[in-house]
């Protein structure tokens, strides 16, 4: 499966490596170089630096080709949007939210 992480942070960096080690497909995409570095060599998806609901970098990390997005950066407004951009620009099938505000 082909997933696009949105946020490498705690629990998208976590997702990230696990993916990757059951053999899934994994970009990840952070404003954050240094977050993406903690990944460390070991980590065989794809880091993409850049904002999240930017269409150039959605595109550079795979998104036309994903089977699923999930948005799990610190800021719920991202994550809709970048959820949002996926299903209905992109027609991703699969997407997932974290939001912490009710």
């Amino acid at each position: 499966m082909r997933v696009l992480i949105v946020g490498c942070g705690r629990v998208g960096s976590d997702l990230a490596r696990h993916l990757a080690e059951d053999g899934h497909d994994v970009s990840i995409i952070d404003e954050n170089p240094d977050k993406l570095r903690a990944l460390g060599s070991t980590f065989n998806g794809t880091i993409h630096v850049g904002l999240p609901v930017d269409i150039r970098v959605l595109r550079e990390a795979g998104i036309e080709l994903a089977d699923a997005l999930v948005a799990v950066t610190n800021d719920d407004n991202t994550n809709v949007m970048s959820v949002q951009l996926a299903k209905k620009v992109f027609g991703v099938p699969r997407t997932l939210a974290r939001l912490d505000e009710p």
